[in-house]
């Protein structure tokens, strides 16, 4: 009996595509659930910690794509996060609020998509990326 190898290949070819696409949404729904997760929470009673942890959550979710896992940017999509020259003040975080919500330079606007407290949380986030960034840097200067 002759097999004909090109239906066994399109067989699994076919099995392959239909588990790509389940994982692929069950990927994107696990992401929507983390964000409303993170949403539901109120901003006004969490510790400064707790806010970075959230935040954490919504950067990965929404930023990592382009801005890389802890900040440092990714050639051709988004710019660095980290700079040691930044101080986190009220301009600075006014600003980087601004600038996630409207966005600009290639960067699209996240305001429809995420509610201020959201952006906040994000935004305290990378002021902790950019602490650990600073701490290390004084640590290799010891």
């Amino acid at each position: 009996m002759k097999v004909s190898y090109r239906w066994v290949f399109a067989g699994f070819g076919l099995v392959f595509g239909i588990t790509a696409v389940i994982l692929y949404f069950r990927v994107v729904q696990n992401v929507k659930e983390s964000a409303v997760v993170v949403s539901k929470q109120p901003n006004r009673t969490q510790s400064p910690a707790t806010v970075a942890h959230l935040g954490e959550i919504l950067y990965v979710n929404q930023c990592a794509s382009c801005h890389g896992g802890k900040g440092q940017g990714l050639v051709a999509l988004g710019p660095t996060l980290i700079h040691h020259d930044w101080a986190f003040n009220d301009d600075r975080i006014g600003w980087l609020i601004q600038r996630i919500e409207v966005g600009g330079n290639g960067m699209p606007p996240f305001k429809e998509r995420l509610r201020h407290d959201d952006i906040v949380r994000i935004v305290r986030y990378i002021e902790t990326l950019n602490q650990a960034a600073a701490a290390a840097r004084a640590k290799e200067a010891r």
